[in-house]
């Protein structure tokens, strides 16, 4: 068709610093002080005992939301890998 183009993979747009900072702020909120930062898949496969393929399908799902990007490593904090869990016994309990 003419006059259409389809979007190119370098054209995609990248967050500004004010954007970022808002996204960031509510989590920032949480004292980190005492937490641990944890590699995946290493350290969190370690603590949950579920292989990294099957974090890696949760995340892809947006059901660890707790996995994010540093460069090119993927980390969580402690804190919130035992919070996700005891959510997950929490809601086994209700259904029981």
């Amino acid at each position: 068709m003419k006059g259409t183009s389809a979007p190119s993979r370098t054209s995609k747009s990248r967050a500004t610093a004010a954007q970022v900072s808002l996204q960031v702020n509510a989590p920032l909120a949480a004292d980190r002080s005492n937490d641990r930062l944890l590699t995946f898949p290493e350290e969190v496969c370690e603590l949950t005992r579920m292989e990294a393929a099957t974090w890696r399908y949760k995340r892809h799902r947006g059901e660890a939301p707790f996995l994010f990007r540093m460069g090119r490593r993927l980390y969580a904090w402690r804190s919130d890998v035992v919070a996700w869990i005891e959510a997950q016994r929490l809601a086994d309990q209700a259904d029981a």
